[in-house]
């Protein structure tokens, strides 16, 4: 097995714009839309990527409500966006409420 994990092997494909866009859909923060001349995943290629991310997913730490880690995140979220603004989110993308 390859020591670099396959979600972040997706960083370094050429379709990698196609791959952050279909992430967003099924993560529910945006759309799998891209522009001419790209096209939107299709076929294997895109169940291998759908594949890969559902295990990701799986995976990935829940934050409690109010726990001690959930806070510090949140408070950092605040101090975030009053040093940058809308771009907050951006920073801190793994925040659940």
């Amino acid at each position: 097995m390859s020591p670099v994990p396959p979600l972040l092997r997706m960083d370094t494909v050429n379709k990698f714009v196609q791959l952050i866009k279909l992430v967003q859909r099924e993560v529910g923060r945006g759309s799998e839309h891209v522009r001419p001349p790209r096209l939107v995943l299709a076929g294997a290629e895109r169940t291998a990527a759908l594949d890969t991310l559902k295990a990701a997913l799986a995976k990935r730490p829940k934050l409690q409500r109010h726990g001690r880690l959930a806070r510090a995140v949140r408070m950092t979220f605040l101090k975030t966006k009053e040093t940058h603004g809308r771009d907050a989110r951006a920073t801190i993308l793994n925040y659940e409420t």
